[in-house]
């Protein structure tokens, strides 16, 4: 099959756009995982019965969390909740684990909930490679992982966001993490050389999702244990080639959206992706065939990505890094480098310039 635009194979032109060598990170993640868990094993972790787990992360690094509670759904006998705001729920208190995560230390909204469960006496976590927290957390005597502090944006950052959750989940006696991270390491180091940036267009299936998606809206399905999967897709394919994308699950999505396919009359300006596991019961797999037929017929196309490997880390992971590299290669279709984010970061410098006038009247 012909692939069109010959920039995926060539490496050195990806190379060239590339100039936070994203490509190298992310085709280092298998051993972030190994080295992420080195660091978080070396962590004075708190002897504690948690009632129930929030973990707290802006962006790039809360997505983590996200993977989490999907993980942690059929593990843990306590609740896992996820904050993306400036306040934690009201049930926070001293039976409460938190985990506080920021890549670079100094997110507003993170550094809020730090406060916030300071104040509410729960057993905190800091996760960080520096700034604001990480000052804090040394100050207030707060168990602290140390993050690598060169990685060029935080959604770079997720093994290292996101081994400190599991290691801590097994250190406190809530679950068994290890030898998951362990097979997840191997699992992804096999596909690394399936996607990676020297394996031709013709047999890499992350550069044929790129070519296939690319001047379209894509739509990102998971489901159970891929949920999150689904949105680190669509947040990768947000930041790094700038598209709009959205994400959904199944079956919440046959209750919704899935009319909308059959009558918005625009619908062959998207495509779909669907993230597949490997161990879907049969209604499951009845429903999203069906859907397929049925709602998605009217997309301009549809695929899948199927998990890999036995455990669930293994699996999510599988899938997100798929994305992973897919997202960079549509940048590269784009002539764009994948790393800057200036409307981020021309929000944030807005938003604090609106703080200090009104402080200031």
């Amino acid at each position: 099959m012909k692939w069109g635009d010959a920039v995926l194979d060539d490496v050195e032109r990806m190379r060239a756009l590339d100039r936070s060598a994203l490509l190298d990170t992310v085709g280092a993640f298998p051993d972030q995982l190994r080295h992420a868990t080195v660091i978080a094993e070396g962590v004075d972790w708190p002897t504690f019965d948690p009632r129930n787990v929030v973990i707290v992360g802006m962006g790039g690094s809360g997505i983590s969390g996200q993977l989490l509670r999907d993980w942690a759904r059929d593990r843990l006998d306590v609740p896992v909740d996820v904050v993306n705001d400036y306040h934690l729920p009201a049930y926070c208190g001293d039976r409460t684990l938190v985990f506080v995560e920021s890549y670079s230390g100094n997110t507003e909204e993170t550094l809020s909930c730090f406060e916030d469960a300071m104040m509410r006496g729960c057993q905190t976590v800091a996760i960080a490679s520096g700034g604001e927290l990480v000052a804090r957390a040394r100050q207030r005597g707060v168990p602290l992982v140390m993050i690598p502090d060169d990685l060029p944006v935080p959604r770079a950052a997720t093994a290292y966001l996101l081994v400190p959750l599991l290691v801590g989940m097994e250190a406190v006696g809530l679950a068994y993490a290890l030898d998951e991270l362990r097979e997840a390491h191997t699992v992804l180091s096999g596909i690394q050389k399936q996607l990676a940036p020297t394996t031709p267009t013709d047999g890499n299936p992350a550069k044929q999702m790129a070519h296939s998606l690319h001047g379209t809206i894509p739509v990102i399905y998971g489901h159970g244990l891929l949920g999150a999967a689904a949105r680190r897709w669509r947040c990768q394919l947000n930041e790094n080639p700038k598209m709009l994308a959205r994400d959904d699950v199944f079956p919440e999505c046959n209750h919704n959206d899935t009319p909308a396919w059959g009558e918005s009359g625009n619908q062959d300006l998207f495509s779909v992706v669907i993230l597949r596991d490997n161990m879907e019961d049969q209604d499951t797999i009845d429903r999203i065939e069906l859907t397929r037929e049925i709602a998605f017929r009217n997309a301009r196309l549809t695929c899948e990505v199927r998990a890999q490997g036995e455990g669930a880390l293994a699996r999510i992971l599988s899938t997100t890094y798929v994305g992973d590299y897919t997202s960079l290669y549509l940048a590269f279709l784009k002539g764009m480098d994948p790393a800057p984010v200036e409307m981020i970061e021309d929000l944030k410098k807005a938003l604090k310039a609106r703080r200090a006038d009104r402080e200031g009247q």
